[in-house]
């Protein structure tokens, strides 16, 4: 489950995703991906900075006798998740333009969740509520990308 949670190994992912419109010169393609990488780092400025910041809630570690802590413990709040936010905020974009990974992208951010739940870095709540966050925020992407258009 650490495995899940590390954002190194969704390195090999992303380059395969901007490798389909870079091989067919796909300039539109690439530019939704890029906007994407944009928005995705906005997200987690919005979660990590001021969200967090805000709810202030303790992780579960911080809070809970014996939870079997499996990743490095972290000065930050719990709530949300910014990894689901992040991620789910991708999945739903990318999944409108990648039809046939759409499965393969809603199994990886289940993953990634329940693997934020499992290491003992985030209660249930901070990660539902992350992909509910991101799902708000991949509509206002997708209006704001139709204004754009």
């Amino acid at each position: 489950m650490p495995l899940f949670s590390d954002f190194k190994m969704w390195i090999p992912v992303v380059l395969l995703l901007f490798w389909k419109p870079i091989k067919e010169k796909d300039k539109s393609l690439l530019i939704y991906l890029f906007a994407i990488a944009v928005f995705v780092g906005f997200t987690d400025f919005l979660t990590s900075k001021v969200l967090k910041e805000f709810f202030a809630r303790p992780r579960p570690y911080n809070f809970l006798e014996n939870v079997n802590l499996l990743a490095v413990a972290k000065q930050s709040f719990s709530f949300p998740s910014s990894h689901a936010v992040n991620l789910s905020v991708a999945v739903f974009l990318l999944s409108k333009k990648f039809e046939k990974l759409k499965i393969l992208l809603f199994v990886l951010l289940a993953l990634v969740c329940f693997s934020r739940i499992y290491i003992g870095v985030h209660y249930f709540l901070d990660v539902f509520c992350g992909v509910v966050l991101g799902f708000i925020l991949s509509k206002i992407f997708e209006k704001g990308m139709k204004k754009i258009e």
